[in-house]
């Protein structure tokens, strides 16, 4: 079996972790319009999600494509994990870039523009104080600047969710596809009773 060349999904990836930092950069300068409007921010992570989809299937496909159409499951599922995790360091990367170098008070600005806006919705629907309080308590700076240590508990489920997608992602890119790389021995022909 021919030995797994990192190079073609390292190219998406490297694709992915650009578009994901540069996005999270943007949400930066434009924040004070991202985080007041629900509805865009949704958006914005269902349309990173697509982008990032579509690059580690491409991935895949190009790395099938590349090896003559024969690919084995174990390519495959490599080919398009690679690409999701480039783009699952590309976010805590955009963090500690923001928080620690760029603005060391946007955590506290957003969390204040955050509480603003909920206080007001939650006003506006006439919520009760006690559910207001409840729903808000977990909308400090630590929000917009997790602790290390959650951002490695936050990572660590983000790879194991990428993992799963990235098994069903692979067994349809294997399907069809004989069960070995192809290694330059010619097969035995298939002995008939």
């Amino acid at each position: 079996m021919e030995k797994f060349n990192p190079q073609i999904p390292v190219r998406y990836g490297l694709i992915a972790f650009a578009f994901i930092l540069t996005l999270g950069l943007m949400m930066y300068v434009f924040y004070q319009s991202v985080i007041t409007n629900f509805a865009m921010l949704g958006t914005i992570f269902v349309f990173a999600f697509a982008l990032v989809l579509f690059l580690a299937i491409w991935s895949g496909i190009s790395y099938r494509r590349e090896n003559g159409g024969v690919i084995s499951f174990g390519h495959a599922f490599l080919a398009v994990f690679i690409v999701f995790v480039f783009n699952a360091v590309a976010n805590p990367t955009a963090q500690l870039l923001i928080n620690k170098v760029i603005d060391t008070q946007y955590a506290e600005k957003a969390s204040s523009l955050l509480k603003e806006k909920m206080s007001d919705y939650f006003d506006n629907h006439n919520v009760p104080e006690e559910k207001a309080k409840e729903a808000m308590k977990d909308m400090g700076p630590e929000k917009f600047d997790p602790p290390l240590m959650k951002q490695m508990k936050t990572l660590a489920y983000t790879l194991a969710f990428f993992a799963v997608i990235s098994a069903i992602v692979a067994a349809f890119i294997k399907r069809g596809s004989g069960d070995l790389i192809a290694s330059g021995i010619q097969p035995e022909p298939i002995k008939t009773i």
